[in-house]
């Protein structure tokens, strides 16, 4: 059988558990917050044309605001993006790409359309940021 030294009473393990539940609750609140903006649903590699092909093009966005789009073996065009408006399906992405303007609309985070001159679709490869036979930059 357990006993409580006398100077623990049942208050205060009261007091303790209720302490601890109230800070999960707000942990998962704050989790679930962060989750349902889409913010880390936009992070990862994007692909539009036959991944096989050496004329796809990879769209690379990171957690800390880095952009670059490549074709395998080729240079990589870098800068930075930030996101316009997010809401519960679409996030607006405005990258910033060598003088260049580049929007992009992503749709729950795995699917790609950009608006640069002409629109194309790419597909979500990887959660992560991916080179693929080219030199990673971050």
């Amino acid at each position: 059988m357990f006993y409580l030294p006398h100077y623990v009473s049942n208050k205060k393990i009261s007091l303790v558990v209720f302490a601890i539940a109230v800070c999960v609750i707000i942990a998962l609140i704050v989790m679930l917050g962060i989750k349902a903006t889409g913010i880390s649903d936009v992070y990862g590699t994007y692909v539009a044309g036959d991944e096989k092909s050496e004329t796809a093009v990879y769209y690379v966005f990171n957690e800390n605001g880095d952009f670059a789009y490549y074709s395998q073996f080729d240079e990589i065009h870098s800068g930075a993006y930030s996101i316009k408006e997010i809401n519960e399906d679409i996030s607006f992405i405005e990258a910033n790409v060598e003088d260049n303007t580049l929007e992009f609309y992503i749709y729950k985070g795995k699917e790609c359309v950009g608006i640069e001159g002409k629109s194309f679709s790419a597909e979500k490869i990887s959660e992560l940021p991916t080179f693929i036979n080219v030199n990673n930059i971050w």
